[in-house]
């Protein structure tokens, strides 16, 4: 049964792999390849994320990039952040996952809120939130 959280931000796992006083971190921006062309192919990023883990990197970070502009030069995103985040998190244990940011001028507060909540749940509290405002 889902309980709110009464741990402070601090102990928080993914807060505390990512930001540790004292101690550099690294992540890594997903989709991460290199490609040919507009889009990027998306193959391959269970392994790169499951070898991203193995090797100590803090977090993984997602974008919300809702449009694709093939003149802007732009990975950005491919697939929906929070599905991406959930497939990730269901293949990786401890490296935190975050959003680099979430568009919140272009999503409803309440999904928002309940999708960040339940990736955070799902993933046992590895969820780094990021918000802007487009």
């Amino acid at each position: 049964m889902y309980q709110p959280s009464t741990t402070p931000y601090q102990e928080h796992r993914g807060f505390k792999r990512t930001f540790r006083q004292g101690h550099l971190s690294l992540g890594l921006f997903f989709p991460l390849e290199a490609f040919e062309g507009d889009t990027p192919r998306m193959l391959d990023q269970v392994a790169l994320a499951k070898r991203a883990e193995a090797l100590g990197f803090s977090a993984l970070w997602f974008r919300d990039v809702p449009l694709r502009d093939p003149s802007f030069g732009d990975v950005g995103q491919v697939f929906d952040p929070w599905v991406y985040l959930g497939y990730m998190a269901a293949h990786t244990t401890k490296i935190a996952l975050g959003t680099a940011s979430i568009a919140l001028t272009l999503r409803n507060p309440l999904h928002t809120a309940k999708a960040a909540a339940s990736i955070d749940q799902l993933s046992g509290g590895r969820l780094l939130l990021g918000v802007a405002s487009g």
